[in-house]
């Protein structure tokens, strides 16, 4: 199985995004509720470690299939 690195880049372009969103709702209401560069990059970690976790998740099933037919 191949990890592609690009979907890491997919997701932190997301979470990027997602902080201009949050800061032009901050500069709207008056509070800051932006995150952090730490916060963007442990998001974005997130959602990539729950993507492959399920990519090996599958991968092992159809090798526990084909395994056992």
């Amino acid at each position: 199985m191949k990890i592609n690195t690009k979907s890491f880049k997919e997701y932190l372009k997301v979470q990027k995004e997602r902080q201009l969103i949050m800061k032009d709702l901050s500069e709207q209401i008056g509070i800051d509720i932006s995150f952090s560069d730490e916060e963007i990059i442990k998001n974005a970690k997130e959602a990539f470690v729950k993507d492959v976790e399920k990519q090996i998740v599958g991968e092992l099933e159809k090798w526990m299939k084909s395994a056992l037919s």
